[in-house]
Parts: C-alpha cells; structure tokens; sequence
C-alpha cells in the first residue's frame, strides 16, 4: 500500500508541521478523505478558535516520493461541514 504524509502549511506557505511518518492508504482519495477528517478534528479542537486564523492553514499531502497529491485546505474543509 502507498504511503501518503500530511505536512501542516500556514498561510505563509512555510510548513509548521511535517510529518515524517505517513500512513498507509490504499490510494489518493482515501489521503484526500483522511486530511479532511484531520481538519475536522482540529477544527472541533478547544486550541483551534476561528479568530486565530486556524481557516488559513492547509494540508499538503505528498506520496513517498516527495510528489505532490492534494491540497487540502482548512477552510474548504470547514465549508463542506
């Protein structure tokens, strides 16, 4: 199964996160549908408040070869809510 990793972007388009595990998915959609979970979860966390421009940040996902797949962001995620 591929790997996917999901690197937190802010809104300066620096990476505050990276994530240097990943987690195996069984093809791009499934990445796609876990960063929107992730988002949600953050989201819904206490430390995550709408005026702290929480909505710029984004998910970029890439495959085990450094490839870009997706980019997801916090505020479309909030949208589909």
């Amino acid at each position: 199964m591929p790997r996917y990793y999901f690197h937190l972007v802010d809104n300066t388009t620096q990476v505050t996160e990276f994530d240097s595990e990943g987690v195996e998915l069984p093809d791009a959609e499934s990445a796609y549908d876990k960063a929107l979970r992730a988002i949600d979860d953050r989201l819904r966390d206490a430390t995550f408040q709408p005026n702290d421009r929480a909505l710029d940040r984004t998910y970029l996902i890439v495959n085990e070869a450094g490839e870009r797949i997706a980019i997801v962001p916090f505020e479309m995620a909030q949208k589909a809510r």
